[in-house]
């Protein structure tokens, strides 16, 4: 999300249907866009087993300060 400084106004967000968490973000100093990650579990997912066995989608992406997604790519897998 964001949002305008002086009134508080949301200006734009994104909405990732398969983004259960975004873990990281970071973005260069006076540089238009940012890098997030994060990954995604099935709600039916048995999270008493340890992490390493449940299967996840992870998910990284470009985005540019107005909230155009450059790029966004999954990766799947235990």
């Amino acid at each position: 999300m964001k949002f305008y400084k002086e009134s508080a106004r949301l200006d734009w967000y994104l909405k990732f249907e398969e983004l259960t968490w975004v873990r990281a973000w970071a973005q260069v100093p006076n540089d238009r866009h940012f890098f997030a990650c994060g990954d995604y579990m099935t709600p039916e997912a048995d999270y008493s087993v340890e992490p390493e066995f449940l299967g996840y989608t992870a998910a990284a992406m470009k985005v540019r300060n107005d909230g155009t997604v450059i790029w966004y790519t999954k990766f799947t897998g235990t």
